[in-house]
C-alpha cells in the first residue's frame, strides 16, 4: 500500500511537469485515489468475509485488478474531464 501512495505521487508529479500543471493538493490526492483503485476489493471481501488474505485469497486480486477493465472510464475520464486525467487514470490503474 505504501508503495502504491509513493507511485500515485510521482506519477502527479510526472503528469503535472508533463502536462505544465502546477503541483497541487488535488492532484496528488487523485494521485493516490487512482492508484488505490484496483484495490476497491479489499472493501468487498472485508464486508463479506471479516478478514482479508491470509493463506487463502477469495475476492482481493481479482477483476478489479485487472486493467482492461478500466478501459470504459479511463474513456469517460478522458473526454468529460479532459486529457490529463483520463491519462492520468490509466496510467495509475496500469502502475498498480
Amino acid at each position: 500500500m505504501f508503495l502504491d501512495i509513493a507511485i500515485g505521487i510521482s506519477l502527479s508529479i510526472g503528469v503535472g511537469l508533463y502536462f505544465n500543471t502546477a503541483l497541487t493538493f488535488l492532484l496528488i490526492f487523485m494521485g493516490i485515489i487512482f492508484v488505490l483503485s484496483p484495490d476497491i476489493d479489499f472493501f468487498i471481501e472485508l464486508a463479506w468475509h471479516g478478514d482479508v488474505g491470509g493463506k487463502v485469497i477469495r475476492e482481493h486480486r481479482e477483476i478489479t485488478h485487472f486493467p482492461l477493465v478500466y478501459v470504459p472510464l479511463v474513456i469517460l475520464i478522458f473526454f468529460i474531464f479532459g486529457k490529463m486525467w483520463g491519462i492520468f487514470l490509466g496510467l495509475a490503474v496500469l502502475f498498480h
